[in-house]
Parts: structure tokens; sequence; C-alpha cells
């Protein structure tokens, strides 16, 4: 039954996310319609038209061509919080996994600058037991700095994948 339930949800976000994407479509092309009659030659020119160029004029024209344009979309059912919290859960996952990426490749670049940094104890020619020992725990301690980053870079991306599976693109 959750299952079911689940299922049902994750349907729904599909179908929020279409009705997004078609009012963004809708915005734009008013958008655009008003971009054209404020600055539209043709217009401004003809003293007949002229009275169109005005500002609160072109906002209720834009405002009725918007309502034209997205007349078509259906309106949004009161359960429609299921599928935003989705949407909003999926797009969280995706920004932290964004952000374990980022903290891993900074880690990498910290870890390769470590690697080539001259060292406090020697490492050419004759060397003691001690500073073998030192370089040994160096590189252990390199080691796994570079695998603590490359997990980090691979649970970000794994992560990402599943915000966007919640989410649906």
């Amino acid at each position: 039954e959750k299952e079911t339930e689940d299922m049902a949800a994750l349907e729904f976000s599909y179908l929020v996310r279409m009705r997004r994407s078609n009012v963004n479509s809708a915005l734009e092309r008013s958008e655009t319609f008003a971009r054209q009659l404020w600055t539209s030659r043709a217009i401004q020119l003809n003293w007949k038209l002229n009275v169109f160029a005005k500002f609160r004029i072109i906002s209720m024209l834009t405002y009725w061509f918007f309502e034209a344009v997205a007349f078509r979309l259906c309106q949004l059912p009161i359960t429609d919080g299921l599928a935003e919290e989705l949407i909003f859960a999926g797009e969280a996952i995706k920004q932290d996994g964004v952000r374990l990426v980022e903290q891993g490749i900074q880690l990498r670049s910290r870890v390769d600058q470590d690697a080539v940094r001259e060292r406090k104890w020697k490492v050419t020619g004759i060397v003691s037991p001690k500073d073998k020992k030192l370089e040994k725990e160096y590189k252990i301690k390199l080691e796994e700095g570079w695998k603590k980053a490359e997990e980090m870079i691979r649970e970000g991306e794994e992560l990402q994948v599943k915000g966007e599976e919640k989410v649906g693109e």
C-alpha cells in the first residue's frame, strides 16, 4: 500500500514539474510580448497606437496575454503538498551531492599539494631509519587522504543521481 502511495506521489510530482515548465513557458511568452510592445518602433511612431505604449496599459495587456496562454494549463489540486515536498527533497539531496563533490575535489587538491611539498626530513641519499619511518607514515596519510577524497566524490555523485531520480529530471 505504501509503495502504491509513493508511486502515485512520484507520478504527481512529474505532473507538477510538467505544469511548472508550462507556466515558465507562458511567462517567457508574455514577457516577450511585453518587451515587444514596449520597444516597438511601429507603435511609438504611429500616433494612433502610441496610446498603447504606456506602462500601465502594457502591464494589463501582458497580464491578459499570460492568462490567455496559461488558461490551457490544468489547475493544481489541493493535495499537491507531497509532490512539492518530493521535489524540494530531491533538490536538497542534489545540492548535498554537489557540495560533497566540491569538498572531495578540494581535499584531493590539498593532498596533491602536500604530496609535492618539501619534507622536513631527509628523503634522498642515505636516509636514517627514523626518516624512513616518517616518510612511510606520510605516504600512508597521503593515500588515506586520496581515498577519502575519491570516496567523497563518489558519494556526492551518487547523491546527485538519487536527487535527480527523486525530482524526476
